[in-house]
């Protein structure tokens, strides 16, 4: 099972694609009925930066393999920033 870490903000679970936090919930859950916003969580965009990780992940998985370190691993990490910074900037 591979997973990477990105600032020790999200983590990606390559082989199964599960999301999580670096609390450990799941990204998948919802928002709460609340409109205020409490955390990223909350946040719409984050969840579908979350959501566009994992499809990322699981399109990359489909490359030659000649790629996993070049084009493979620079989309990758570039997947994984979108919602780090987020959370990074509204915990901030």
């Amino acid at each position: 099972m591979s997973s990477r870490k990105d600032s020790e903000q999200c983590t990606v679970d390559s082989d199964q694609f599960t999301v999580t936090d670096i609390e450990g919930s799941l990204a998948s859950e919802g928002a709460s009925s609340d409109p205020r916003v409490h955390s990223f969580r909350d946040l719409q965009v984050w969840q579908k930066a979350i959501q566009l990780t994992v499809a990322i992940y699981k399109v990359t998985q489909t490359f030659p393999r000649e790629e996993l370190y070049g084009l493979t691993s620079q989309i990758r990490q570039s997947a994984v920033s979108i919602p780090s910074n987020m959370q990074k900037d509204k915990d901030g």
